[in-house]
């Protein structure tokens, strides 16, 4: 299998399936997502010895 193919069975194809529920959808996984990763939870990070 290439890579394209890959991409399309793993990726592709469940997202366009669960899209059409319109609850989520390609944009939801654009890079950043207006998370600010320096903000902390209950004194913790997600950042696992990442920069923000």
């Amino acid at each position: 299998m290439d890579e394209a193919e890959i991409e399309k069975v793993v990726w592709r194809n469940p997202i366009t399936f669960f899209a059409q529920s319109g609850r989520i959808g390609f944009e939801d996984f654009d890079e950043g997502g207006g998370i600010d990763r320096s903000q902390l939870h209950e004194g913790n990070s997600v950042l696992r010895g990442q920069t923000p």
